[in-house]
Protein backbone atom coordinates (compact mmCIF):
# COMPACT_ATOMS: atom_id res chain seq x y z
CA UNK A 1 0.00 0.00 0.00
CA UNK A 2 1.27 3.41 -0.89
CA UNK A 3 1.04 6.84 0.67
CA UNK A 4 -2.57 8.07 0.60
CA UNK A 5 -4.05 4.56 0.26
CA UNK A 6 -7.46 4.31 1.94
CA UNK A 7 -8.53 1.32 4.03
CA UNK A 8 -12.31 1.19 4.51
CA UNK A 9 -13.99 -0.80 7.28
CA UNK A 10 -17.77 -1.00 6.82
CA UNK A 11 -19.80 -0.90 10.03
CA UNK A 12 -23.45 -1.39 10.83
CA UNK A 13 -24.94 0.19 13.94
CA UNK A 14 -28.39 -0.86 15.09
CA UNK A 15 -30.46 1.99 16.42
CA UNK A 16 -33.94 1.34 17.82
CA UNK A 17 -35.38 4.04 15.56
CA UNK A 18 -33.43 3.30 12.38
CA UNK A 19 -30.70 1.18 10.89
CA UNK A 20 -27.55 3.27 10.29
CA UNK A 21 -24.96 2.06 7.81
CA UNK A 22 -21.60 3.81 7.91
CA UNK A 23 -17.92 3.08 7.53
CA UNK A 24 -14.59 3.95 9.10
CA UNK A 25 -11.82 5.01 6.70
CA UNK A 26 -8.09 5.07 7.47
CA UNK A 27 -5.74 6.96 5.15
CA UNK A 28 -2.09 5.85 5.19
CA UNK A 29 0.59 8.49 5.56
CA UNK A 30 4.18 7.45 4.99
CA UNK A 31 6.99 8.79 7.10
CA UNK A 32 10.36 9.47 5.52
CA UNK A 33 13.08 7.04 6.51
CA UNK A 34 16.57 8.28 7.34
CA UNK A 35 18.31 5.87 4.97
CA UNK A 36 15.82 4.18 2.63
CA UNK A 37 13.59 5.84 0.05
CA UNK A 38 10.43 4.28 -1.35
CA UNK A 39 9.46 4.22 -5.03
CA UNK A 40 6.26 2.19 -5.36
CA UNK A 41 7.01 -1.31 -4.08
CA UNK A 42 10.77 -0.81 -4.38
CA UNK A 43 13.28 0.62 -1.90
CA UNK A 44 16.30 2.75 -2.78
CA UNK A 45 19.48 2.87 -0.69
CA UNK A 46 22.38 5.18 -1.55
CA UNK A 47 25.84 4.11 -0.40
CA UNK A 48 29.07 6.09 -0.79
CA UNK A 49 32.32 4.16 -1.25
CA UNK A 50 35.91 5.24 -1.08
CA UNK A 51 37.98 4.83 -4.23
CA UNK A 52 39.85 1.98 -2.54
CA UNK A 53 36.58 0.13 -1.80
CA UNK A 54 35.39 0.62 -5.38
CA UNK A 55 38.61 -0.82 -6.84
CA UNK A 56 38.97 -3.72 -4.42
CA UNK A 57 36.66 -5.78 -2.22
CA UNK A 58 34.33 -4.13 0.24
CA UNK A 59 31.59 -5.12 2.65
CA UNK A 60 28.89 -3.25 4.52
CA UNK A 61 25.79 -4.09 6.54
CA UNK A 62 22.41 -2.56 5.76
CA UNK A 63 19.79 -2.64 8.52
CA UNK A 64 16.43 -3.24 6.85
CA UNK A 65 13.09 -1.76 7.97
CA UNK A 66 12.30 -4.90 10.01
CA UNK A 67 15.75 -4.66 11.71
CA UNK A 68 17.22 -7.59 9.77
CA UNK A 69 20.83 -7.03 8.79
CA UNK A 70 21.65 -7.56 5.12
CA UNK A 71 25.33 -8.26 4.44
CA UNK A 72 26.59 -6.86 1.17
CA UNK A 73 29.97 -8.16 0.08
CA UNK A 74 31.33 -7.33 -3.36
CA UNK A 75 34.73 -8.26 -4.73
CA UNK A 76 34.78 -5.09 -6.81
CA UNK A 77 32.31 -2.54 -8.05
CA UNK A 78 31.14 -3.69 -11.49
CA UNK A 79 27.94 -1.64 -11.68
CA UNK A 80 26.58 1.57 -10.18
CA UNK A 81 23.47 -0.28 -8.96
CA UNK A 82 22.99 -3.61 -7.20
CA UNK A 83 19.46 -5.06 -7.22
CA UNK A 84 18.25 -7.46 -4.52
CA UNK A 85 14.92 -9.10 -5.34
CA UNK A 86 12.25 -9.59 -2.66
CA UNK A 87 13.81 -7.04 -0.26
CA UNK A 88 11.52 -4.11 -1.11
CA UNK A 89 8.07 -3.31 0.28
CA UNK A 90 5.25 -5.88 0.37
CA UNK A 91 3.14 -5.78 -2.80
CA UNK A 92 -0.49 -4.85 -2.16
CA UNK A 93 -2.87 -7.85 -2.33
CA UNK A 94 0.06 -10.22 -2.94
CA UNK A 95 1.12 -11.14 0.60
CA UNK A 96 4.06 -13.34 -0.37
CA UNK A 97 5.64 -10.95 -2.87
CA UNK A 98 7.90 -7.97 -2.25
CA UNK A 99 9.47 -5.32 -4.45
CA UNK A 100 13.18 -4.89 -5.06
CA UNK A 101 15.92 -3.19 -3.08
CA UNK A 102 18.14 -1.01 -5.26
CA UNK A 103 21.55 -0.12 -3.83
CA UNK A 104 23.03 2.88 -5.68
CA UNK A 105 26.79 3.21 -5.28
CA UNK A 106 28.59 6.54 -5.38
CA UNK A 107 32.39 6.67 -5.38
CA UNK A 108 34.12 9.42 -3.40
CA UNK A 109 37.33 10.08 -5.31
CA UNK A 110 38.83 12.44 -2.76
CA UNK A 111 42.53 11.72 -2.55
CA UNK A 112 45.44 13.37 -0.79
CA UNK A 113 47.01 15.92 -3.16
CA UNK A 114 50.34 14.07 -3.31
CA UNK A 115 48.60 11.02 -4.82
CA UNK A 116 47.14 12.98 -7.75
CA UNK A 117 50.56 13.33 -9.40
CA UNK A 118 51.20 9.57 -9.08
CA UNK A 119 47.72 8.77 -10.37
CA UNK A 120 48.10 11.06 -13.40
CA UNK A 121 51.36 9.39 -14.37
CA UNK A 122 49.92 5.88 -13.88
CA UNK A 123 46.79 6.43 -16.00
CA UNK A 124 46.94 6.67 -19.80
CA UNK A 125 46.34 10.12 -21.24
CA UNK A 126 43.06 10.60 -23.10
CA UNK A 127 43.75 11.97 -26.56
CA UNK A 128 40.22 12.52 -27.89
CA UNK A 129 37.83 15.29 -26.94
CA UNK A 130 34.54 14.26 -25.34
CA UNK A 131 31.39 14.97 -27.33
CA UNK A 132 28.15 16.26 -25.81
CA UNK A 133 26.68 12.76 -26.09
CA UNK A 134 29.58 11.22 -24.14
CA UNK A 135 29.30 13.91 -21.46
CA UNK A 136 25.58 13.23 -21.06
CA UNK A 137 26.17 9.54 -20.25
Amino acid sequence: MANGHEIVFPTAVKDPDKFIRDCVTFVLQEEEHLVLQREGDDLIFKHTLSLNEALWAFEFVLTHLDNRELDAHLEKLLSKVKVINEEGMPIYQRPYMKGKLYIHFFVDISLPSELYKDLKSALPRRTSVLTDIELAK
